[in-house]
């Protein structure tokens, strides 16, 4: 199989080549991407509560569960969300590969209407209505 190249050529005669990815691969800069740790599925009816799947930490103590807290803080123009592991880190645990998915139901300060949701990260959360 032949894959697409770049082909450099240096000032002394010798070329270099590096796999031409497409240009849908790369980062542009300031487009933004959604977030990959927080999903929303659903704004309840009165826009005050909102079911989310959160990506959450990947650690993992046998019977001694990390405790995870959820994040919620509010502004006039934006609603963080997200998961973080609380308490003493502990660096005996089994790390995962994968972070673990939760489903979680978070309470909102006042309706959600023009704000956007916001990952820890900063990256935006598309809520389906």
């Amino acid at each position: 199989m032949r894959l697409p190249t770049w082909t450099f050529f240096t000032d002394s005669g010798g070329t270099a080549e590096w796999p031409a990815l497409a240009p849908g691969a790369f980062w542009k800069l300031g487009e933004l991407r959604s977030s990959v740790s927080v999903q929303v599925t659903s704004a309840g009816p009165e826009q005050t509560s909102l079911s989310a799947t959160m990506l959450g930490p990947a650690s993992d103590c046998g019977d001694d569960k990390p405790q995870i807290d959820l994040l919620r803080y509010e502004s006039e123009s934006a609603v963080l969300i997200g998961l973080r592991e609380a308490g003493p880190i502990r660096n005996d645990c089994d790390q995962n590969a994968l972070g673990r998915t939760s489903e979680r139901v978070i309470q909102l300060g006042k309706p959600l209407g023009g704000r956007v949701i916001i990952d820890p990260h900063g990256d935006p959360v598309p809520v389906r209505q």
